[in-house]
């Protein structure tokens, strides 16, 4: 058989094993050496630059002085408690969801009845809940995200929500966060 007439009718096998080749010329591929663990096994660790950058987010404000602004919020919710358990107290009756509860407790599970006040249960702990009423004209839940907010030297909203988050509950309380801060 001719040479013209073998490339006619396909490649040989000898052709077959042989890789097919490009005309052009290409880079070499470079191997890569990790020398790193896979992000699954690294340990978490914040970059110094993250760190800083939170710490200029608690001076946001003007009025924010560091010495103010607690290392631990749970002095935040502790000083609140005090003040909101004195008027809370015996007025569950005019929110109407509290109101259900505070009838007949023994139907819901994840909320306890002590002392004339209702607690939620959570994984924190028991949250003081807190009714839809007024003080002297002001809400009480927005007296709350005030003093919070301030305390933390209005640090936003994600912190607000961190330092009430366990200690204070009511339904929808983080779009009332939000709206606030």
């Amino acid at each position: 058989m001719s040479e013209t007439a073998s490339k006619a009718n396909g490649p040989t096998d000898q052709e077959n094993l042989q890789p097919r080749r490009s005309t052009r010329k290409r880079k070499q591929v470079q191997r890569l050496e990790v020398s790193h663990a896979p992000t699954h096994q690294r340990k978490k660790s914040v970059p110094k630059w993250k760190l800083n950058k939170q710490e200029k987010c608690v001076r946001k404000h003007n009025n924010a002085v560091g010495e103010d602004i607690p290392k631990d919020t749970e002095e935040v919710g502790a000083e609140n408690k005090g003040r909101i358990t004195d008027v809370i107290r015996g007025r569950y009756a005019e929110d109407e969801f509290f109101k259900t509860i505070e009838t007949n407790p023994s139907q819901f599970r994840n909320f306890i009845l002590e002392d004339g006040l209702i607690y939620m249960k959570s994984e924190l702990g028991h949250a003081l809940c807190v009714p839809d009423i007024k003080e002297e004209n002001n809400s009480v839940r927005e007296i709350v995200i005030h003093d919070t907010h301030s305390k933390l030297g209005h640090a936003g909203y994600k912190r607000t929500k961190y330092a009430m988050r366990g200690r204070l509950w009511w339904h929808d309380m983080i779009n009332d966060i939000k709206k606030y801060c």
